[in-house]
């Protein structure tokens, strides 16, 4: 074999020995990455109990009163730092416009308007900006149905859902 050819060979052995040994460090790189991050206050609330029912029992039309009964439902929130919460209502199955409560006729069309109102329906707590805060509140509910809601209403049976929700 001829000497050349054997440098040749030699010089490109320990070159490819070389590369395929250092290639991680011939082909590394480094980069940084910031990571920044901003702790917010997290909040939860949630219904101790979540069901209450209203019963008001016989409507009558010629007594000319007006017929009021409330329930109440439990809630929780806790927060680290600000503690805000509000409660809204659908307004119920039955609602002809937004705000207006309507108890529906169990087989026939007709309904009983009817108020409907709680509270509290919000709250602010400011504390210091690490500090857990946690609350426990009774949600007051009243439904009255105006005397001349139902004084020519249909006999039977009416009936109203409505759904609350508490957002944090």
């Amino acid at each position: 074999m001829d000497k050349y050819f054997l440098k040749r060979a030699t010089a490109l052995f320990i070159f490819l020995f070389t590369l395929f040994f250092l290639k991680q460090n011939l082909f590394a790189a480094q980069g940084t990455v910031n990571i920044n991050a901003n702790l917010v206050s997290g909040l939860t609330c949630w219904f101790n109990t979540s069901n209450a029912t209203i019963n008001l029992g016989d409507l009558i039309p010629g007594s000319n009163l007006d017929i009021t009964s409330s329930a109440t439902l439990r809630f929780r929130c806790f927060a680290v730092g600000t503690l805000v919460y509000s409660i809204t209502d659908d307004d119920g199955l039955h609602e002809p416009s937004p705000g207006l409560h309507r108890l529906k006729h169990i087989t026939d069309n007709e309904y009983i308007n009817y108020e409907f109102d709680y509270n509290p329906k919000s709250e602010t707590i400011v504390g210091p900006p690490w500090r857990i805060i946690r609350i426990q509140r009774t949600l007051n509910i009243t439904v009255t149905v105006p005397h001349n809601s139902y004084q020519n209403a249909s006999v039977g049976n009416y009936f109203d859902v409505v759904t609350l929700t508490l957002l944090p």
